[in-house]
Formats: C-alpha cells, sequence, structure tokens
C-alpha cells in the first residue's frame, strides 16, 4: 500500500514502485544487519520500514505507514529541541543528516540512545522524492561509557583520600599538570608545568632535587627524595618523595608518585635530640640560667610562640630565662607574686595546675597585668606549674598574638618542657644542699649520683682495674640486674644485633641476632674505654633479662683519665631505646604496607578498566554490527565495571570505618531468610568454581536488631571468600545456631551463631591472629590470582563489632580449612 497525493503522475508511480521494490530489497539486508531503516516520501510521509525499527520504535509498519515521520520517531537532541533529521534533509538536500550519537523516544515511552545518518533519495533525473534514516541501538554503549566515566572519577577521588599529594608526569619528565599538587601549593597550572613546579621547594632543596630528578628520568630508575615544599599558608613541610617509571612492553608510558608529609615524624625526632641535648648539659653541671635559656629556645623553635621560665623563691616566681619575649615586657614581669588571679603563672603556681587563658584582655586573672602585656601584642597565655611531688618550684609558659586556645601539640611540648626544668631545678637544689655540708670530694660524688639519679639513661662507672664501682638505678632498671662490684670482663648478656639494612626497593628492615651471641671483654664498650682507652659511641646492644624480657640499647662509653694521663677507670651509659626502634619498625611496616597496598590497589583497579577499554575500542572499530560479539563484549564491560564497582566500594566502606562515620541502621529481621539470600547471591560464583554449598537452620532463632544490608555484606564476603579458597568439586556449610551463654550468676543471654566451613587452603598459624586486620592478606602467589585489596574481613571485622557482635577465625592450618564464626546478640 503507497501514500501519495491525488496529483501523482503515473510516471512518479513507477519510479515509486521501483523504489519500493529496491527499498524492500535494503530492507531485507539491513534486517541481517541489525540497523534499523525508515523511508519517507518527499512530504515526509513514512513509506517503509524494515524489522529492526518497528522492534525499536515499538510499532508495526502498518500504523506507521503514511503517517508524518515526527509522528512515527521523536528525536531529541542535547537540547530539548526535537529537531526532524528527514525534514532537514528535505529541505536542505543535505547529504546525510544524524551522523551522531542522539536520544529517541519510542511509543511506548522508553528513551533510546541511537546513532545513525539520514540521506535524501532522489530519481534517475536527480529529483528529490523522498529520504531515509538508517540508525542503530547504542543506548548499552552509552550507558557503559557513562558507567566508565564515573568509575574513573570515583578512583580519583579515592587516590586522593590515600595521599597527601600524588602526581603524574610524561615520560620525559616535563610536568603538564600536578592537581593535587597545586592544590597543596597554590600553584596554577601554567605555574606548575614544566620546571616551574620547583618553585614551590624551598630555595635550599631546589637544586639537589633537580639533579635527583634528572637522573631518575635520564635511568629511568626509582625516585626517592625528600625536600621541604611551600603550602598556601607560606609554611615550608617536609615531603618524602616517591616516583615509578611505568614501562609497558619495554617502553616508558609515564612517571607515578607520591609525595609524603613527614614533617610532623622530623620535628619529634628533632625535639627527642634536643632533649637529650638539655639532659646532658644537666649531667654536665651547665649553670641553670643557660640551661633553663636553652630549652626555652627549644620549645619556642618548635612551638612558634614566645616562652618564659619563672623559677619559685621565699616570696612568689622570679624570671630566669625567656625566648622571643620583649625586653621591656620581661623586665616588667620579673617577679611575679605566687596568688590566685595573678597573671597565667601566678595562677598556676597558686593553684598547682596548667592554667589557659584563651584572651588576656577579657580573663580576670589578667586584670592587674594585661596593661603590661596588651602594648606588646600578647594575646593569650597559658603557664604549666614545674612541680616536685607538692612542691612548686616554677612555672613554664607559652604566649601568643592571638586569642584562642593551646593545640595539643603545645599542650605537650608544655610537658615535656616542664619536666625538663623540672630536672634541672632540682638538680641545682640538690647541689646546693650538699655543696653546703659536704667536702670536696663528697660533694663531688653526691653531685655525680644526684644528677645521675634524675637522669632517665643507665650510667655505670668502673676503676682502672675493671671493677664497677657505681650504677644508677637506670642501669640497674634497663639490665635487669645488679653489676656493682663485678669485673667488667665477665661474660655479660649483651648481644649485637643486626643493624637497620638498606634494601634496592627502598624499604629497611631489621633482624635481630641469636642469644647466644655474648660479646667478650675487648668487645664491651665499658672494657673497651678501660682498656684500650678507646671511646665507643651509639653502640647498638640486646640486653636478655632474666625475666626473659629483650632490651635494645644504644651504649656510650668514654675513658676517664687524671690530669697525668693515668687511668681513672671509664664511664658507660646506656640508654632503653626499645619502644623507639619499636616505633621505627613500625613506622616502615605501615610505610611497607601501604606501598604494597597502592601497588596492589593500583593493579586492581586497573584490571577490570583493560577489558572494559579493550571492548570498547573493538566495538568502536567494527561499529557493533556482529550481533554475537556486542553480546560478548557488554556483557565483559559490565562484569568488569560491577567488579570495578565492588573494589571502589570495599575502599569507600574502609575510609568511613577508619573514619568513624560509617552508620548502620537496625530493624528487626529473620536471621535465616538473610542467610539464604546471601547464598543465593552466591551461587553462581559457586557454579563456576564446582563448590557445593550446604545450609541449615535452627527455626528457633527469633528476629534480630540489624542492618540487614550491612550484615548480608558480611555474609556474602564470608560466603564468597569460602568459595574462592576452595579446591574442585568443594563444599562449603553455612550453618545458623541459638546459643545461650551465662555472664553472671543471674541471668543467661542468647545470642545468634552463624558459622561458615569450608576444606580448602586454610590459614597459617602466623597469619591467623591477623586475619582481620586491614590490607592482610595470605600466600600472595595464591591471593594474587584472586585479586582482591585485603580489605573485605577488615570489613566483616566492623560491622560485626558495631552490631556489638564478634566474628572468630578457626584453622588448622594450610591445606587444613577454615571455619569462621558470627555471634551477633539477640535484643530482648
Amino acid at each position: 500500500m503507497m501514500f501519495m497525493d491525488e496529483a501523482t503522475t503515473p510516471n512518479e508511480t513507477a519510479h515509486w514502485e521501483s523504489l519500493i521494490e529496491e527499498n524492500q530489497r535494503l530492507a531485507a539486508t539491513l534486517d541481517a544487519v541489525g540497523d534499523g531503516l525508515i523511508v519517507t516520501d518527499a512530504s515526509a510521509r513514512v513509506v517503509l520500514m524494515n524489522y529492526t525499527a518497528e522492534k525499536l520504535l515499538g510499532q508495526s509498519l502498518e500504523s506507521a505507514q503514511g503517517e508524518p515521520f515526527l509522528n512515527v520517531i521523536n528525536v531529541v537532541d542535547e537540547t530539548g529541541q526535537p529537531p526532524c533529521p528527514i525534514v532537514r534533509v528535505l529541505e536542505y538536500h543535505a547529504e546525510a543528516g544524524v551522523s551522531r550519537c542522539v536520544a529517541i523516544q519510542a511509543r511506548d515511552g522508553e528513551l533510546l540512545q541511537i546513532e545513525g545518518s539520514a540521506a535524501p533519495l532522489c530519481d534517475e533525473k536527480n529529483l528529490l522524492i523522498g529520504a531515509f534514516l538508517v540508525f542503530r541501538d547504542v543506548s548499552e554503549r552509552e550507558s557503559a561509557r557513562l558507567d566508565l566515566g564515573r568509575s574513573n572519577v570515583r578512583y580519583e577521588s579515592l587516590i586522593k583520600a590515600f595521599s597527601q599529594i600524588v602526581w603524574t608526569t610524561p615520560p620525559d619528565g616535563q610536568v603538564d599538570d600536578m592537581p593535587m599538587w597545586r592544590e597543596y601549593t597554590g600553584q596554577t597550572i601554567e605555574a606548575v608545568s614544566g620546571w616551574g613546579w620547583l618553585n614551590a621547594i624551598h630555595p635550599d632543596d631546589r637544586e639537589r632535587v633537580t639533579q635527583v630528578w634528572k637522573e631518575a628520568v635520564q635511568t629511568r630508575s626509582f625516585y626517592h627524595v625528600e625536600y621541604r615544599i611551600q603550602g598556601r599558608d607560606g609554611q615550608y613541610r617536609s615531603f618524602l618523595v616517591r616516583g615509578v617509571p611505568i614501562i609497558e612492553n619495554g617502553v616508558l608510558r609515564e612517571w607515578v608518585g607520591v609525595c609524603n608529609d613527614v614533617h610532623d615524624r622530623k620535628q619529634n625526632e628533632k625535639l627527642l635530640s634536643e632533649q637529650r641535648r638539655v639532659l646532658e648539659m644537666i649531667a654536665r653541671g651547665e649553670p641553670l640560667g643557660v640551661t633553663l635559656q636553652v630549652l626555652a629556645h627549644i620549645i619556642e623553635a618548635h612551638s612558634q610562640s614566645p616562652c618564659s621560665v619563672y623559677i619559685a623563691e621565699d616570696d612568689g616566681l622570679r624570671n630566669v630565662a625567656t625566648s622571643a619575649l620583649p625586653i621591656e615586657y620581661s623586665m616588667l614581669v620579673a617577679r611575679v607574686a605566687i596568688a590566685d588571679k595573678a597573671g597565667s603563672c601566678g595562677t598556676a603556681a597558686f593553684r598547682r595546675e596548667t592554667v589557659i587563658v584563651k584572651d588576656i584582655e577579657t580573663d580576670p586573672l589578667w586584670n592587674d597585668y594585661k596593661h603590661l602585656a596588651l602594648p606588646f601584642g600578647l594575646r593569650a597565655s597559658w603557664s604549666m606549674p614545674i612541680l616536685s611531688g607538692e612542691e612548686v618550684l616554677g612555672t613554664f609558659a607559652m604566649y601568643n598574638s592571638e586569642t584562642r586556645a593551646p593545640r595539643e601539640e603545645e599542650l605537650q611540648l608544655l610537658e615535656v618542657a616542664t619536666n625538663l626544668a623540672g630536672i634541672a631545678i632540682e638538680r641545682e637544689r640538690n647541689e646546693t644542699a650538699l655543696l653546703s655540708s659536704l667536702s670536696r670530694e663528697a660533694r663531688a660524688a653526691a653531685e655525680l649520683a644526684s644528677i645521675f639519679s634524675c637522669i632517665t639513661d643507665g650510667v655505670i662507672t668502673a676503676d682502672a682495674n675493671g671493677i664497677v664501682t657505681f650504677e644508677n638505678d637506670a642501669a640497674r632498671r634497663i639490665c635487669g640486674f645488679s653489676r656493682l662490684g663485678t669485673d667488667v670482663r665477665e661474660p655479660m648478656p649483651f648481644v649485637a644485633p643486626s643493624p637497620l639494612i638498606s634494601t634496592p626497593d627502598g624499604y629497611e628492615h631489621s633482624y635481630a641476632a641469636p642469644k647466644t651471641n655474648e660479646y667478650s671483654h675487648q668487645q664491651m664498650p665499658l672494657a673497651r674505654a678501660v682498656f684500650c682507652n678507646e671511646e665507643v659511641k651509639d653502640a647498638e646492644l640486646l640486653i636478655h633479662q632474666t625475666t626473659g624480657k629483650t632490651v635494645f640499647v644504644e651504649a656510650n662509653a668514654v675513658p676517664v683519665r687524671a690530669a697525668d694521663g693515668s687511668s681513672l677507670g671509664a664511664v658507660l651509659t646506656v640508654r632503653d631505646v626499645s619502644a623507639q626502634r619499636q616505633l621505627i619498625r613500625d613506622m616502615l611496616e605501615a610505610n611497607r604496607s601501604k606501598d604494597e597496598f597502592l601497588a596492589i590497589l593500583s593493579h586492581e583497579l586497573r584490571t577490570p578498566l583493560t577489558p572494559i577499554l579493550g571492548w570498547a575500542s573493538l566495538l568502536k572499530q567494527t561499529g557493533g554490527k556482529d550481533p554475537e560479539m556486542f553480546a560478548q563484549a557488554v556483557d565483559a564491560i559490565e562484569r568488569n565495571a560491577q567488579l570495578q564497582k565492588r573494589l571502589v566500594n570495599d575502599l569507600l566502606d574502609t575510609t568511613r570505618i577508619v573514619t568513624d562515620k560509617l552508620r548502620i541502621e537496625k530493624r528487626a529481621a529473620n536471621l535465616n531468610e538473610l542467610v539464604k539470600l546471601s547464598v543465593h547471591s552466591v551461587q553462581d560464583q559457586a557454579q563456576e568454581a564446582n563448590v557445593h554449598i550446604e545450609y541449615s537452620f535452627d527455626e528457633r532463632l527469633p528476629l534480630l536488631q540489624m542492618d540487614t544490608e550491612r550484615i548480608q555484606q558480611v555474609l556474602v564476603n564470608l560466603l564468597s571468600n569460602s568459595i574462592k579458597f576452595s579446591p574442585e568439586n568443594g563444599l562449603v556449610k553455612i550453618n545458623t545456631y541459638l546459643q545461650t551463654r551465662r555472664f553472671d550468676h543471674d541471668s543467661d543471654t542468647q545470642f545468634a551463631l552463624v558459622e561458615i566451613e569450608d576444606k580448602g587452603q586454610g590459614i597459617t598459624p602466623e597469619l591467623l591472629p591477623h586475619i582481620f586486620d586491614l590490607f592482610r592478606q595470605g600466600d600472595s602467589s595464591f591471593t594474587r590470582r584472586h585479586g582482591g585489596l585485603g580489605l573485605g574481613l577488615a570489613i566483616c571485622k566492623s560491622l560485626v563489632e558495631m552490631h556489638q557482635g564478634t566474628i572468630q577465625a578457626l584453622s588448622e592450618g594450610l591445606g587444613r580449612g577454615a571455619i569462621f564464626r558470627v555471634l551477633l546478640p539477640i535484643e530482648n
């Protein structure tokens, strides 16, 4: 049936019949390749539609034939206007109309994404007699493209959450852009490009950094350097920077690196060193005023706040040391009364507690003193008393030019300062008291004993014959026994540990020596000082105490000689650095774990992207004309996008847990039904792995108050793990039980127990205590074949504990399978 105007001539009719016959052959051909075809006459009325077009538009040829094109297909572009490609072709004789992806709305209301083209139909005289539109449905492809874009955005956000400054550069090392660097430094994209990023680095570090970076780029080797970066606030902070070349098939593709903020760690290390310096000044008997002045300068350097030190005397407090305070102000407050509302220092000494004044101008404690402080720009003050038992020895104070409360680190610095100042003041007082009553020799011995009793380092002295003549309490505590009166050449339970060593991958590791490796008397630092006149510095020793405890110490020994050069013996100091050593090991392990996790993260996130990009590229090349290949591509893209989504969700859950932002919403639910749903969710995985799942339920279980989505997440994760680590034809069992436990003599508590058992890979005894730790995985040669970030079990533990429950892992070892038990309380 044809629809033509009444004025249609027989010649035109013949042309139409010929055209329709030809279009029918064309439609049959296009049906085979899956493209939709619509043919119109010169008035834009539908003449022909093939089967694919009928299917996509949801209407038949019979209903559409003779209808205006706009009534049959509604094309909507990005601006929401409905331009008609057919009409556009007919009006402008365009060779092609739509050749891009647009949205169309079918008769049933479904919105499709199509891609195609429109062109005119002419007779042999080149007279326009109609037009045709050929199109195909690309909705799934566009959806996959949007999902991929969203995944990339999530990935970029994830990287920002895990590192302070992540950067990439082209193979030649010339920077195009570093967004996170710009965000931290405040540089523009123009300022950071090329070598402009170096301008944010401390001037003293730039030349060294430039040289190291150029050498790394030239040799394509690991980039490792530490330098100071200036932030938006103008402050410089120390960063440890690592970069790695990404090489594929022997070709350097790009550089990827991260800048880790180590400023606080370095400041803490510096503070520890400076504390040691003050203690050494106290031990040497430096004047009290000098020691406290050095201490005030140290605290001021770390806090960026002026400081003052007062010592208590009969008539009040006397200012003995200041740092960065105006001299005029220090002279005005050279003496302060110990009384309530006598500024920060006088009040702190009177109350024997820390006094914090956020605003000197308005705080009543400063009513009688604010006229002295305000002209010099002092707006806030906090003071801590220096105490010896109940006795007030003095005060240590900080000042600030802003009206604010102290930060936590400033209060910690105050505590460090008062402890050191207390040691110095007590040492001075003890020395004064002893010197007034003892002979010169007795006073010297008492002075030494007083100093050594105040310090935390162990001190051991020996005479010229190698006999131990003195040891302080700290030495007995560190060594675990007394050596007083013994010969330094006798065996001692000191062993030399293997040092911290550098490895090619940039990490450091520590290894302990065997306990049988005792020093001979020639190796002992004290013996070397006595008999070899050798000064021993920073010797590293392990002391095995009789209690079984092992203490890591740093030892220093110096010979002592008379004025005529004869030997008087030697002095040995030992410092317990076990905590610092463990801190270094923990930091190295944390750094190693973080780097390993980032490597796994980049691999796991990139793994699903490879097939997604590959299939998308293949579809782009072929145009999706092969239906079987098209379906296979869409399936692969969707499967890998879902995998990446699960990885990102695990990371987001971990971030919420660590930052305490994860929330659960409890409601009454049936645990047995939740187990059934969880088993159903992993059936496809089980069938693919050829693993059978059996389950049984305790019907006595009542409804539980729980977040069903989160508990199902736990169950699915545990089931998925059991399936993943089960052998082919393996069996996974999941059962529920009602348990009753008595915690006191009066009441019983009921619990719901879910037990998941497999006979698969098992868990080693070494890994079992850490199985629920973040980023922990078993044998990497096995787990890497299955992928994953090592987050699932840690997330499960957190979710169960948020329900006031417990989770437990049991295994007899490798190859013996594993049992996971989830215990949830039943609320009355």
